[in-house]
């Protein structure tokens, strides 16, 4: 629909990605074929906001330090769904904190090609699948 969400945009890395809203195909499937989900974690975020705050950085600190291995991935879906005031919409908000937890990532000493980031906007509720206003964080281990 021309007035509705976009059903893709570009990712941290610029690569277009699907907005999981719409389906339950990852960008990413492909790749995370051939690994297991072994852990999540949701970062919440404040309403309208991008900052990421001393507990979420914590949280994907001992995320990071506790789980992962050598050639883990992590796979980050953010979200905004629901009413925004801003300018960038869902679709700005939920990009801006999947980057905002890639960056912690990286600066973590995570390398760029682990993290997978994507994103889920609506101007609606998405339901039991994704938060609002969040980040879902997840550790992928080869199966190999």
């Amino acid at each position: 629909a021309a007035n509705g969400p976009s059903l893709q945009a570009l990712n941290s890395s610029k690569v277009e990605v699907n907005n999981l809203f719409y389906g339950n195909d990852s960008t990413f499937a492909s790749i995370l074929d051939d690994y297991q989900r072994i852990d999540q974690q949701i970062i919440i975020f404040g309403n309208d906001s991008m900052v990421l705050g001393d507990t979420n950085k914590q949280l994907i600190e001992q995320f990071v330090d506790a789980k992962m291995k050598d050639n883990d991935l992590i796979s980050l879906v953010g979200c905004s769904n629901g009413p925004t005031a801003l300018e960038i919409g869902n679709e700005g908000l939920a990009l801006g904190r999947a980057q905002r937890v890639t960056q912690a990532l990286l600066a973590r000493g995570v390398a760029r090609d682990k993290v997978l980031d994507e994103g889920c906007w609506a101007p609606t509720n998405a339901g039991d699948r994704f938060p609002s206003r969040g980040v879902v964080m997840e550790l992928w281990r080869s199966n190999t």
